[in-house]
């Protein structure tokens, strides 16, 4: 839990309240509220409630329609009785001296975080200093270092501490909590981003500075976010505030690839770069400014200053390799990369990225599975010889079997020796040798060997919620394991013949939360019945039933009544 209150005292007593309880009063002898519970433990009885002595503070200025100042110097005080301070060099001296201002006193305050470029650290505040005196007056109380620091926003303070028995003195510059703490976030391609908070600087002990991201998601895919990421740059400009990014982002043309440089606040010196697609066309970019008059969030729209991207004819040469039956597929291999920007269908994630077959180079048609490209609505780009990217569109979708078809822009290709696979005309059988050919993680191409070990009938579990699935159809199943490693790919014949397509299909989430998928193979020919059409210019008419069928045994058909002379016609 990072958001959590600090420099604080809470008083704690054995009420045994219940849960439900947070925020009713406590209430004194006479009959004042002096504290709201906060926290309890069942177990112990124990319960923690808050002063309000700060709060009451804060209720008298917006009743009387002031403003509530807030003053810090990003350090995080913990209060520690007598026998700790003095263990970490606090001097006999220091020690009568606070005891005879206040003979009840039983500890003073030491500074337990000190945020870096905060105004503490650059006064030269470090971990471990006793906090003595703010402007000659002794403080050992939160209530106190409160009042202080409210009363001096803006201003300059004088801070004694002692550190190893030595009395040192600074000079602080008091901070607006405010100025610290985000009323703005910008909302774009599905990410929400503003500046990072206080809470969370203090929480992982980083400068208060930087772009955080907020919700990683859609045009913001952020690997390795841990529990949350800081934008440093984008496209090479520096975003040290939110303003910072809405300039970067605001100049550049929808769907252009953009490097952006992010750090993990788990570790802030350990670099990350991704490269990202600026997404200004599903969703506008928008600036919420919290209003404390109206009690609104306004909205502003963010329009974009460039021109959509064009993308240019480009040529690029394919990797060889030693291995004819690989040389012989690699033109035909593309990268499917696919963008969903709303959640829809119940499918359960926003980027797929798997491998297509080119399957007709003069029209730039490609075939890749369902569980890649579910639907139409998004952004299809297709990656040619691991070095050129562009656009693509979605032109069919079989309403059974887990197979689309895609098309791009042949001329944008340029030179690049694409080639239209050679697709095999019967389907596969058990013992078949083959080699799978599918792009990893890493964005390489990885080919194996397999064997056909399984060919029946199709059967994949309905979902809740319902979605897309393959219906009334065989698969067949590799003997590796190493093939389910790969969520797409493409089957070859030792002649490289393509007769099959390595497809998976997104299961239900299982208890720790994670999406399953089954992997299988389908036979290439099944497809030819609608590629046919599209190579034709035409759009493929299929006829169905409306029935979706499954397999029984033998014996359960002759208890269901199936004819003997049927029986036998199957069994030959």
């Amino acid at each position: 839990m990072t958001y959590n209150d600090f420099n604080t005292f809470y008083l704690q007593a054995a009420a045994s309240s219940s849960g439900g309880s947070s925020g009713s009063p406590v209430i004194d002898i006479h009959g004042s509220a002096i504290a709201l519970q906060a926290a309890g433990r069942n177990e112990g009885a124990t319960d923690f409630f808050l002063p309000l002595d700060r709060v009451k503070r804060a209720l008298e200025l917006v009743q009387a329609g002031k403003p509530v100042d807030r003053g810090d110097i990003q350090v995080q005080f913990m209060y520690e009785p007598f026998d700790y301070v003095r263990r970490i060099g606090l001097s006999p001296e220091t020690e009568a001296q606070i005891r005879v201002h206040d003979p009840d006193e039983i500890g003073m305050l030491v500074a337990e975080t000190v945020l870096p470029e905060g105004p503490g650290d650059t006064a030269g505040l470090i971990t471990g200093d006793v906090l003595v005196s703010i402007n000659d007056e002794i403080v050992t109380k939160f209530a106190d270092l409160d009042e202080i620091l409210d009363s001096s926003v803006g201003e300059q303070i004088k801070v004694v501490v002692e550190r190893d028995g030595h009395r040192i003195q600074h000079v602080i510059d008091v901070q607006d909590v405010h100025a610290i703490t985000p009323d703005r976030f910008v909302e774009m391609g599905g990410a929400v981003l503003h500046n990072l908070s206080y809470q969370l600087a203090r929480y992982y002990c980083v400068p208060a500075l930087g772009v955080f991201v907020a919700q990683v998601w859609g045009m913001l895919p952020l690997e390795d976010a841990g529990e949350g990421v800081v934008i440093k740059s984008v496209d090479g400009h520096d975003t040290p505030t939110l303003d910072d990014f809405i300039l970067a982002i605001q100049a550049i043309p929808d769907r252009t690839r953009v490097p952006v440089v992010y750090y993990s606040l788990n570790d802030i010196d350990e670099e990350y770069v991704h490269i990202v697609e600026n997404e200004r066309h599903w969703t506008d970019m928008n600036v919420y400014t919290r209003n404390d008059e109206t009690g609104v969030w306004d909205c502003k729209k963010i329009d974009p200053l460039g021109a959509v991207c064009q993308v240019e004819q480009q040529t690029a040469r394919f990797a060889t390799s030693v291995n004819p039956t690989v040389q012989a597929i690699i033109p035909s291999l593309i990268q499917v990369h696919f963008y969903m920007p709303w959640m829809i269908n119940a499918f359960p994630v926003c980027r797929r990225t798997g491998t297509g077959l080119i399957v007709d180079a003069d029209r730039g048609l490609v075939v890749i599975s369902r569980s890649i490209v579910p639907f139409e609505l998004g952004d299809l780009s297709l990656t040619v010889a691991e070095s050129l990217t562009i656009p693509a569109t979605v032109r069919y979708l079989h309403p059974t079997l887990n197979i689309a078809i895609a098309q791009y822009d042949p001329t944008l290709l340029g030179k690049t020796p694409v080639r239209t696979a050679q697709l095999a005309t019967k389907g596969n059988s058990e013992g078949d040798q083959l080699m799978l050919h599918a792009y990893n993680d890493g964005k390489g191409l990885v080919s194996i060997r397999a064997m056909v070990s399984t060919v029946g009938p199709m059967s994949i579990t309905k979902h809740s919620p319902p979605r897309f699935r393959s219906i009334n159809a065989d698969w067949f199943k590799l003997d590796t394991r190493a093939a389910q490693k790969y969520n797409t790919g493409v089957l070859t014949d030792m002649d490289g013949v393509v007769s099959g397509l390595w497809v998976s299909y997104i299961d239900d989430m299982d208890d720790e939360g994670t999406n399953n998928e089954y992997f299988y193979g389908l036979d290439v020919c099944k497809i030819l019945p609608v590629l046919e059409p599209l190579r034709n210019g035409d759009h493929p008419r299929l006829r169905t039933l409306g029935v979706e069928l499954s397999t029984i045994s033998l014996a359960e058909a002759r208890h269901l009544g199936l004819d003997r002379s049927w029986i036998d016609r199957i069994e030959q």
